[in-house]
């Protein structure tokens, strides 16, 4: 039987868990307020700032010049990743780094991929010894978990590659900076300041 001592908690938990989340409204009070409305981002995430430059931004459209712009530079790799998981770090972190799409500040991200990346080989390796069906305990066939816990890390990975741009569609409208074009006007002043010294 459900008195309404023991309904009070009920709708409490209701309130705060379906109301942010389904836009559910049961009164005006701040704990029953859609978050949604309160931060109208829709659409499609923005790029980084320096993938769209790489890109030659197609669209042409205005960049955000408040973005913050951290220095690159390749971030040490966590100590509670594995071996696996290291050799990845390393790999990428070389690479990134390279292209310049590597801060410290990227480092979680970076860790969390590697260790996703090292969950997945050791998923293939289990599959691969195993096998993709197993029995279950009633002895009937089933899929193997490893199955899952594989497709799970892919699905990490390939979120967290595009926030790189590692991923090959967005590895194909990145244009790589070449040296940059000399500048006539730079060239100008550069012969007018050899003259005024003579």
């Amino acid at each position: 039987m459900i008195s309404q001592r023991n309904i009070a908690p009920i709708v409490l938990f209701f309130e705060l868990t379906y109301s942010a989340a389904y836009g559910w409204r049961g009164s005006d009070d701040a704990l029953s307020r859609n978050v949604e409305d309160e931060n109208p981002m829709r659409g499609r995430k923005p790029l980084p700032s320096n993938v769209v430059r790489l890109r030659g931004n197609p669209g042409k459209r205005r960049l955000n010049d408040a973005e913050p712009r951290p220095a690159p530079a390749a971030p040490a790799c966590p100590s509670c990743l594995g071996e696996e998981a290291r050799k990845e770090w390393k790999r990428l972190a070389r690479e990134l780094g390279d292209l310049g799409l590597l801060t410290r500040i990227d480092r979680g991200m970076l860790a969390a991929y590697c260790q996703a990346h090292a969950l997945w080989t050791e998923a293939v390796a289990s599959i691969g010894r195993y096998g993709t069906m197993v029995k279950s305990p009633n002895g009937y066939p089933m899929q193997s978990p490893y199955v899952a816990v594989a497709n799970k890390q892919v699905e990490i990975m390939g979120r967290i590659a595009a926030e790189f741009g590692m991923t090959p569609s967005s590895r194909s409208r990145i244009r790589a900076a070449g040296p940059a074009p000399e500048d006539p006007f730079e060239q100008f002043l550069e012969r007018g300041r050899g003259q005024s010294r003579q």
